[in-house]
C-alpha cells in the first residue's frame, strides 16, 4: 500500500514538472520595415499559422497576413 502511494506521488509530480520543463522559450523577431508614422492597431490570429496584423497612419491602413511557420509575409492588404 505503501510502495502505490509513493508511486502516486512521484508519478504526480513527474506530470506536474515535466511538461513544464520541456517547453523551450522561443523568441522570434520580426521586422515588417515600418515608417515613423506607420504603427500596428492591432494583430489577430487567422488560424494556428497565420496572423492578420493591421498597420495604420495618417492617411490608410493596411493588413498583413504573415505565416507563423514559414516566417514570411504571406499577402498585404490595401484599405
Amino acid at each position: 500500500m505503501i510502495g502505490i502511494a509513493l508511486f502516486g506521488v512521484i508519478y504526480g509530480l513527474y506530470i506536474n514538472i515535466y511538461p513544464k520543463s520541456s517547453l523551450k522559450s522561443i523568441k522570434t523577431e520580426v521586422s515588417f520595415l515600418l515608417n515613423q508614422e506607420q504603427k500596428i492597431k492591432n494583430m489577430q490570429v487567422i488560424d494556428e499559422d497565420k496572423i492578420l496584423i493591421t498597420i495604420e497612419d495618417d492617411s490608410q491602413v493596411q493588413g498583413i497576413i504573415y505565416d507563423i511557420n514559414k516566417k514570411k509575409i504571406i499577402q498585404r492588404l490595401n484599405k
